[in-house]
């Protein structure tokens, strides 16, 4: 999955941080992280779930110089 090369891919909400910025999307209404390294400028995807069918919703990420993300994922399925 390369950003800007499928017409399926909707941008949700965004995090800037020091190093990376996190793009939540949904893909073919599966919800994926899309994580550009802003060093290198690669593309890495976070894909919780087994791509499961549920919402990503981002946490309170307020710190600029974190390097981690905080993010909640909930769904209709129990396991």
């Amino acid at each position: 999955l390369a950003p800007g090369t499928d017409d399926s891919l909707v941008i949700s909400e965004f995090d800037c941080f020091k190093d990376f910025i996190a793009v939540y999307v949904r893909h073919n209404n599966r919800p994926k992280i899309i994580v550009q390294d802003l060093d290198s400028a690669s593309f890495s995807t976070v894909q919780v779930n087994d791509g499961d069918i549920g919402e990503i919703t981002p946490m309170l990420n307020q710190d600029y110089t974190a390097s981690t993300l905080r993010f909640m994922f909930s769904s209709p399925f129990v396991y």
